[in-house]
């Protein structure tokens, strides 16, 4: 069953991005693409480009990211999936973000967080106003509104009770926190943050901390 096998993919995918080895993710997330692809799944297709267009960020690969999030899209409206919109928006304002186009970052992340809103799925909108804040941490001298995306992300995903989700926006907050030279703050971040990935096993993203806090 090729259907059940991208699926395996994919979560095989989700579970390494959540550890943290995007490099790994990457490998079955390009799997699960190839054989959506090749069976003609549109809808599972869109899901897959957007994973990897992700993970493609992550690693830093800003072409091939930008090339699968316009895929993504094009797959997205052609099966119906208006429900990736934010998690494309988002993705597509971490890679601006990343390549140093501020502008461009704050639209796609202010559009993410409107889809986000539109559909009311808390947990997209937790991830938006994650992304929103990191953008404009980036993009402000001061970090007021940054704080009030953080905090309303941690908000949202305490009273879903995801200590992953709120793991990975403490961590983010950390890492704006010290960029702005309040390292005091962001301890206590960057603590709660080590914890969960410590308990679950996210050695990935808890090598991250560790050098993020060397720096």
């Amino acid at each position: 069953d090729r259907h059940g096998e991208a699926t395996l993919r994919n979560n095989l995918g989700v579970v390494h991005y959540h550890r943290g080895d995007d490099q790994a993710a990457s490998e079955h997330y390009r799997a699960s693409l190839e054989i959506k692809t090749a069976i003609g799944d549109t809808y599972g297709r869109a899901i897959a480009l957007t994973n990897l267009a992700l993970i493609e960020t992550h690693l830093g690969d800003f072409d091939e990211a930008g090339v699968l999030l316009q895929e993504a899209a094009r797959a997205a409206d052609a099966s119906g999936a208006a429900w990736l919109e934010p998690e494309i928006a988002r993705v597509a304002a971490q890679r601006h973000l990343a390549l140093g186009d501020l502008d461009a970052a704050l639209a796609s992340a202010s559009a993410a967080l409107l889809a986000a809103e539109t559909l009311g799925v808390p947990s997209f909108i937790g991830v938006a106003h994650r992304v929103l804040g990191l953008v404009k941490a980036s993009a402000d001298s001061e970090m007021s509104e940054a704080d009030e995306h953080f905090t309303t992300s941690l908000a949202v995903f305490e009273m879903l009770r995801n200590d992953h989700e709120s793991a990975k926006t403490h961590a983010t907050y950390g890492q704006a926190l010290l960029a702005h030279g309040r390292a005091r703050d962001a301890e206590a971040h960057i603590r709660a943050a080590a914890e969960v990935f410590a308990r679950s096993g996210a050695t990935g993203r808890l090598r991250r901390l560790d050098s993020l806090i060397e720096d």
